[in-house]
C-alpha cells in the first residue's frame, strides 16, 4: 500500500470481500480498514498480509470493523522474510461492539529491539532477571480497540524467531504489557525452532492492554501467580500479589535490583505450603 485503504464496501449488503488469492499484500507503513463485519471478509489461498515494520511504533495495521458480530476472525499475516511463512493471528470474539486493530512484527535482533514504544522492561519471573534474550520470542503483537471486547487469541510465530536460550523447545505462553509491568503469562503452546507454532490463550478482555509477546514457561514453578503489583507511595514501594495455588511453597523471597542484573534479598514472606 502507498496510502491508507478501505475495503469491504460501505453498505450493509452486499458486503465486499478482500480476496488475496496467492499474493502477499504489503502494508508497508499503512493501515488497511475492513468494513465488512463478517469473518469471511478476507479470503486467501496461499496469500497473506505483511504487517512488518522494524520500529517501536508499528503503523502497518489491519483494522477490522467487526461491530457486535461474534466469530473467529483470522488476520492472515505472513512474512516475506526468509523463510516466508503464513503466521495468522486468530481472534475469536465472544462479546463486545468494537473495531479491532491488529499488527505484528518480527525483530532482527535476539533482544527484541526495538521494543514497543510503551515498554520499559522485559524482566522475567522465571530467571529472574532480564528476559528479552533468554525467554522471549523475537516477535511483537498489538491488539487494540476502543471500547474493549472479550475474546480468545491464537498467536502464530516462526521457529527462526525463537532464539531463546532458556529451554527453547519448552512451553511458551503469552504476556501483555499493562503500562508499567507485564501481566502474568496465560495460555500455552510449543516451542519450535523451525516451521511455525501457535500459542493460544483463553477468552479474556482484550484491546486496552498491549503489546503482546510470547515467553518461555517450561521451568517448573511451585506457585501459580494471579498478579503482582508494585506501586510507589512517597518513598516506599508497596508490593501486592496473589496466587491461585501453591505447591510445597515455604516462602516468597522478595528481591530488588538497581541494574536488572544483580539482585539482593530484602524480605522473606511465608507461603501457604500447599
Amino acid at each position: 500500500l502507498n496510502q491508507n485503504e478501505t475495503v469491504g464496501g460501505g453498505y450493509a449488503a452486499p458486503a465486499g470481500i478482500l480476496t488475496l488469492n496467492d499474493r502477499p499484500l504489503l502494508l508497508t507503513t499503512r493501515k488497511l480498514t475492513v468494513t465488512n463485519p463478517l469473518n469471511t471478509a478476507i479470503t486467501r489461498t496461499t496469500g497473506y498480509i505483511v504487517s512488518e515494520m522494524n520500529a517501536g511504533n508499528n503503523t502497518a495495521i489491519v483494522q477490522w470493523n467487526v461491530g457486535a458480530n461474534n466469530a473467529a476472525y483470522v488476520f492472515p499475516f505472513g512474512t516475506t522474510a526468509a523463510p516466508a511463512l503464513y503466521i495468522p493471528l486468530t481472534i475469536t470474539k465472544t462479546a463486545g461492539n468494537t473495531n479491532i486493530n491488529a499488527s505484528t512484527r518480527m525483530t532482527t535482533t535476539s533482544n527484541n529491539t526495538p521494543w514497543q514504544i510503551s515498554v520499559t522492561q522485559m524482566w522475567s519471573q522465571t530467571i529472574p532477571g532480564a528476559g528479552e534474550v533468554p525467554v522471549v520470542i523475537d516477535r511483537w503483537w498489538d491488539i487494540k480497540s476502543t471500547p474493549s471486547f472479550t475474546g480468545a487469541v491464537s498467536f502464530t510465530y516462526r521457529g527462526v524467531e525463537n532464539t531463546t536460550t532458556y529451554s527453547p523447545s519448552g512451553t511458551f505462553a503469552a504476556q501483555n504489557w499493562i503500562g508499567t509491568s507485564w501481566n502474568a503469562p496465560v495460555g500455552a503452546g510449543p516451542g519450535v525452532l523451525a516451521g511455525t507454532a501457535a500459542v493460544s490463550i483463553p477468552a479474556q478482555t482484550l484491546g486496552t492492554a498491549s503489546p503482546w509477546v510470547l515467553s518461555n514457561l517450561s521451568a517448573p514453578l511451585p506457585v501459580e501467580l494471579l498478579y503482582f503489583d508494585a506501586k510507589l507511595k512517597e518513598n516506599t514501594v508497596l508490593l501486592d500479589w496473589s496466587t491461585a495455588s501453591e505447591t510445597n511453597n515455604a516462602f516468597f523471597e522478595v528481591q530488588r535490583s538497581r541494574d536488572n542484573e544483580l539482585f539482593e534479598t530484602i524480605d522473606i514472606v511465608n507461603g501457604a505450603g500447599n
